[in-house]
């Protein structure tokens, strides 16, 4: 098989208790209502590999399939309002797709499925930070950058087929 992958995660962190930061003891804490960060990281994953089915008369269907991505992307920006500091990854790597689904024919057209997607993401590359506002507005710098994820997919499903 070959095949390519593209995953978009993006949210907001809101109404943040921060607890035992930098210089301060853990028991130091501070509440901050409203936006406090905006996340948003990219997959772009294309691979090749082996799909297999196995079917056991007409009632029973499993396939089986892993993928393998050398050209692995990861681009990520990390917005800190609250220091006005903005962080823009940009990493390469590899990845492993995996996924493992059952059908079983109930009836005619009534099937019962199960399955599960797994994804590991390896990256390395680097990220710019700088500050756009604040006291320390303008300085930028660029740093190692490493990005690792592990995602699974647990699936269950009733299908009618007509």
């Amino acid at each position: 098989m070959i095949g390519y992958r593209y995953q978009i995660f993006d949210y907001d962190v809101k109404n943040t208790n921060q607890i035992g930061y930098g210089p301060y003891d853990p028991s130091f804490t501070i509440s901050v209502r409203g936006n406090t960060l905006a996340y948003k990281i990219k997959y772009y994953i294309p691979y090749v590999g082996l799909s297999s089915n196995l079917t056991l008369g007409k009632a029973f269907k499993t396939s089986l399939s892993l993928g393998y991505s050398p050209w692995t992307v990861v681009k990520d920006e990390d917005d800190h309002l609250l220091r006005y500091k903005l962080s823009k990854g940009d990493t390469d790597g590899h990845a492993v797709i995996g996924n493992l689904n059952t059908s079983l024919r109930l009836l005619a057209h009534l099937y019962l499925s199960a399955g599960a997607d797994y994804l590991w993401i390896h990256t390395k590359g680097t990220q710019d930070q700088s500050f756009y506002g604040g006291p320390y507005y303008g300085w930028n710098a660029e740093v190692d950058d490493e990005i690792k994820s592990s995602q699974w997919l647990f699936y269950g499903m009733m299908t009618y087929r007509f």
